[in-house]
């Protein structure tokens, strides 16, 4: 597999290395460093966290609904299932997702997910979208036809689980220029000075100011109405997504060379990254990744 190729990554951990920022939404997070400084607890903490995604009876923690998502200006007709969040992105471009997230990837080949039913998002913004009166409208005519609990409602609230709501970024207002002459000079300068500035925005607009949305590519994969044997609940109510190395987890990226070593001393681990054929889930440091 060559780790430029696109993939679906989960990234996890952010709440380790900074716990006290974890309920801010991303972008408002701080993010993390490029060099980590971790200890021997954070250390601890990333490789409790690995194996527990590894061990079949636990998994990937599924995110639990957030208002936050909500589409729409009207109550969902039925409660929005839980899902897992996949970022469509390439290994090497994956710095500006693990330092909002964490540093502790998954892997997944895009077909797998596919065929579970996981798909990309619709990205919608704004009042007057036409993704979001649709949503309004349809919720209306549902409510006034069916029960609460209807089928059809409920399938209705899982298409509107794949969309997501974003916005285009504030330009940041422009501050006065130098004073120029008078008349023809001046007429010349404006225009000048206005080509100039339209000029630089084409060019560095998507990197000076970039529409978060256009950064990414975001997946979603939602809890199906009948569980599999991935698919399992704890004793406390928390939902597991467990996937199986290899034909379906095939990278997994650590936080530091540290934690590598380790992972490949830890027996528990490597019983589930390997098989009869060898290594079935590559692991790789992110110091080594922002070296490709």
């Amino acid at each position: 597999m060559n780790v430029h190729d696109s993939m679906l990554f989960r990234w996890a951990g952010y709440d380790i290395e900074e716990p006290r920022q974890k309920h801010l939404p991303v972008p408002r997070r701080k993010v993390l460093t490029a060099s980590p400084k971790l200890t021997d607890q954070q250390i601890g903490q990333y490789l409790n966290y690995l194996r527990d995604a590894l061990n079949p009876e636990r998994g990937l923690r599924v995110s639990d609904y957030n208002p936050d998502d909500q589409v729409g200006t009207h109550k969902p007709l039925a409660e929005p299932r839980p899902c897992l969040f996949f970022t469509e992105q390439a290994a090497g471009d994956a710095e500006g997702h693990w330092r909002h997230y964490g540093r502790l990837g998954f892997g997944f080949a895009k077909g797998f997910i596919f065929g579970l039913g996981g798909r990309p998002v619709i990205y919608s913004g704004g009042s007057k979208d036409p993704v979001l009166k649709s949503v309004n409208s349809i919720r209306n005519i549902l409510a006034g036809q069916y029960e609460e609990g209807h089928r059809i409602r409920r399938d209705f609230e899982t298409l509107v689980r794949f969309i997501k709501l974003t916005s285009m970024p504030k330009r940041e207002p422009q501050e006065p220029g130098p004073a120029v002459p008078k008349g023809k000079a001046a007429a010349k300068a404006a225009a000048k000075g206005v080509m100039a500035k339209t000029m630089l925005e084409q060019c560095e607009f998507p990197e000076h100011k970039p529409i978060r949305f256009l950064r990414e590519r975001e997946w979603r994969l939602i809890e199906p109405e009948a569980h599999t044997k991935r698919w399992h609940r704890d004793a406390e109510g928390h939902l597991w997504f467990a996937p199986e190395a290899g034909r379906e987890l095939e990278l997994i990226i650590l936080p530091c060379n540290l934690l590598l070593q380790q992972v490949c001393n830890d027996p528990f681990i490597q019983k589930r990254l390997t098989g009869p054929t060898g290594i079935m889930a590559q692991p790789l440091s992110v110091q080594a990744l922002r070296k490709l």
